[in-house]
């Protein structure tokens, strides 16, 4: 039979279990509180920096002041102390070109490039029914001036962006030509035009995905970016590749720079058997699959070409082949940009993007700076990837390509391997 326990001895333990409660909720409250007055004091003597910054300016500076101009600056100066490599501010200007970009019409001239040896932007692709093909530009032309600056003066990355605009805007631009004429003694001689045109920005389609038949039963399919209606295009080249009698995929996503994670979703679904597909671990470390697939798949080998351009969305779509089929993610080393990142409009058109999480493979492995290694690793030398990059590295030439094929069994023969790539295989930097 137990010990009898008096009413006082319950209400004593009751007491000291209350107390001992009280001052860790105590404690804990204290040091969530001390932590909130330290940010808050920390944001006010930022706050009062500013003000002080904005009075002596007002007062003393001899220019005139553009508010919005100013505004734009503050905004963006504060997400770039944030030192997120894929945060950035966006002005209710940039912003719809932004909107625009997550679809397939995208808006600007139409080109695609890469950045040349004397840091101008070389034409590596002219979109066809851009507004850049109807202005006459050509593949290899080299843009120096965007607007009346030059390219080397405001940096690659923002001239790339000035390409972007409202449709209807028009846009200066002077570009380099290589062009060939003979000589009086009837010898070839290449010379550089210097040419000033004017581009009118507008909206135009891009099917970002294309494939062929190669070895005679490899289906090669390029992704050159993920968008609201790759998953489509996708299919259908597929099922043109099956019917046409593939025995295996080789995917390249190499130079891909990434877009929309739900559209890589969509088309790993299509291709793996049901389970986790993409997973998330937030600032608090809580780890968490939003995006599943069912039991449908597609029962083929399967492989991806990947680099050290393969960004984001790109990087998710190689991790998963390779989580699932345990091998067969060919090249080098991806980008490691394994951030999710989100877009919070503002009240006047604006907005700004941060990262809010890390994507995680299907193995629960963060790739962020870091990249997805490949399981089986061909490097190309500096030739062989100029060449890649101006999409004019032929099949046959190229060491990924050749480890995919040897990897999917394909049958090799001559005459079917000798093409360069079609516009489009091939991703380049940037399209705009």
């Amino acid at each position: 039979m137990g010990k009898k326990v008096s009413i006082g001895m319950v209400i004593a333990l009751i007491a000291i279990t209350a107390a001992i409660t009280f001052t860790l909720s105590y404690n804990m409250a204290m040091s969530k509180f001390n932590e909130t007055v330290a940010d808050v004091n920390e944001r006010q003597q930022m706050y009062s920096k500013l003000a002080a910054i904005d009075q002596r300016v007002r007062q003393n500076y001899l220019g005139e002041i553009d508010e919005t101009k100013l505004g734009d600056g503050i905004c963006t100066g504060y997400i770039a102390g944030l030192s997120d490599s894929k945060g950035q501010y966006l002005s209710a200007e940039k912003y719809k070109d932004y909107l625009a970009g997550v679809s397939e019409n995208s808006v600007g001239i139409g080109v695609e490039t890469i950045q040349d040896e004397d840091g101008n932007m070389e034409v590596v692709t002219v979109i066809p029914g851009s507004p850049a093909e109807q202005e006459g530009i050509l593949k290899g032309d080299v843009i120096i001036k965007v607007g009346n600056k030059d390219v080397k003066r405001i940096g690659y990355s923002d001239a790339v962006g000035k390409l972007d605009g409202t449709v209807g805007a028009s846009l200066d631009l002077e570009l380099l030509r290589t062009q060939e004429a003979k000589d009086e003694e009837g010898e070839l001689r290449s010379s550089l035009v210097s040419m000033k045109i004017t581009v009118v920005r507008q909206a135009y389609a891009y099917k970002n995905v294309t494939s062929k038949l190669i070895h005679h039963s490899i289906g090669y399919i390029t992704i050159s970016r993920f968008t609201t209606d790759t998953v489509a295009h996708f299919q259908e080249e597929v099922e043109s590749l099956l019917e046409q009698g593939a025995t295996g995929l080789l995917f390249d996503v190499r130079n891909c720079p990434g877009g929309d994670v739900e559209s890589v979703g969509k088309i790993l679904d299509l291709l793996l058997p049901a389970g986790n597909l993409i997973g998330t671990v937030d600032k608090e470390g809580k780890e968490e699959f939003q995006i599943q697939s069912d039991s449908r798949e597609l029962d083929m080998p399967m492989a991806v070409l990947v680099n050290d351009g393969t960004y984001g969305a790109a990087e998710l779509f190689a991790s998963a082949i390779k989580d699932y089929k345990k091998d067969g993610v060919i090249g080098e080393t991806t980008a490691g940009h394994g951030t999710q990142d989100k877009v919070f409009p503002l009240s006047d058109g604006s907005a700004v993007v941060i990262s809010i999480a890390n994507y995680v493979t299907m193995n629960g492995q963060i790739f962020t700076d870091i990249g997805i290694e490949p399981t089986r690793s061909v490097k190309l030398d500096e030739s062989q990837r100029s060449l890649l990059n101006r999409k004019i590295l032929s099949q046959d030439d190229d060491p990924q390509i050749q480890a995919g094929v040897i990897f999917l069994g394909g049958e090799q023969s001559e005459g079917d391997v000798n093409s360069s790539p079609s516009e489009g295989e091939a991703s380049s930097n940037n399209d705009q």
